[in-house]
């Protein structure tokens, strides 16, 4: 029988575009193990911080997670079992996710970011922090040194040792 064990790993690289000082959002979403969706662009706003360009990125993670949750749905022809968790290695945009009282720091961030937060409350979308040296959204939204590069590349293809944080 067919298991359903998901999750995601949702990055940014903040204001690394230049000219211009976009950030890039990345994510990479997991099932049984091994990559199946990924992507990289970036954001269509200028992130005031590293907190903001994370809260995006996540945002868009979340979108993606809605999507693949109906694919998994339409395949087992019946709900997936739990919600998706997706991964992030920033601690501002976790809280954010949470808490729904503006605090100075994310008052200016767009209403639009913000459905991540109704996801979190349904229960589809768990945010937990994942230590920036496991994060497997790395890989496409900054350079890494070789040894990095090859351990998130392995984790992606879903060698068991290296799949989810510790």
């Amino acid at each position: 029988m067919f298991e359903f064990r998901g999750c995601g790993y949702s990055d940014a690289d903040w204001a690394g575009e230049v000219p211009g000082r976009k950030s890039t959002s990345g994510y990479v979403f997991m099932l049984n193990g091994a990559a199946v969706s990924w992507k990289s662009q970036s954001q269509p706003i200028i992130a005031l911080s590293t907190a903001e360009a994370e809260y995006v990125a996540l945002c868009e993670a979340t979108k993606e997670a809605l999507y693949l949750r109906k694919i998994v749905d339409e395949i087992l022809q019946k709900d997936a079992p739990e919600r998706t968790i997706l991964f992030e290695d920033n601690t501002a945009a976790e809280s954010w996710t949470r808490n729904e009282t503006d605090h100075s720091k994310s008052r200016h961030i767009d209403v639009r970011y913000h459905m991540i937060r109704d996801h979190v409350k349904k229960g589809n979308i768990k945010v937990e922090m994942c230590p920036t040296a496991e994060m497997v959204a790395d890989i496409i939204t900054k350079q890494l040194g070789p040894d990095l590069h090859l351990r998130t590349t392995m984790r992606m293809m879903g060698h068991a040792s290296q799949m989810t944080p510790a």
